[in-house]
């Protein structure tokens, strides 16, 4: 079985293969978990339910499926942001933006863990660097999980 996945670095997308060879079952359970995890932290699953949360200049979605509630205040959810008119990023237009981010309600504080543009002409990219921060007041993906 041959496995690709996303990689981490500078933002751009890297590829590794995984070979896996013919061995116990318990080296195939291993591998069909390892492949599940990492297809949920590798990116956004087809099977997303997104719910239109804002309309607007930017449409702003939660996915509901994907939120993860990982303290008693602090949660994870991918959240993607839809442009009506595309915004110019280098040299492309990005027509979408989805997040995962993390949010400590208690707190009033972020953590973008992963972000992935998806641009006009059909690539997109992804940046895995981590940014963190103080929510702003007006931030509806915050409001909509904390409030």
């Amino acid at each position: 079985m041959i496995f690709v996945a996303g990689g981490k670095g500078d933002g751009k997308l890297r590829w590794i293969s995984f070979l896996h060879r013919q061995g116990s079952s318990m080296d195939n359970v291993f591998v069909i978990l390892m492949i599940f995890s990492l297809s949920i932290i590798s990116g956004i699953s087809e099977g997303a339910d997104w719910t239109l949360i804002t309309k607007g200049d930017v449409d702003v979605f939660v996915d509901r499926d994907s939120k993860e509630h990982i303290s008693d205040k602090v949660d994870r959810v991918w959240v993607k942001y839809r442009y009506s008119m595309p915004k110019k990023f280098d040299s492309k237009y990005i027509k979408e933006l989805a997040v995962y981010s993390e949010y400590n309600c208690g707190e009033g504080k972020f953590k973008i863990l992963r972000t992935i543009g998806y641009f006009t002409d059909g690539t997109s990219e992804t940046d895995t660097s981590e940014r963190q921060g103080y929510v702003l007041r007006d931030d509806v993906a915050y409001k909509y999980l904390c409030e």
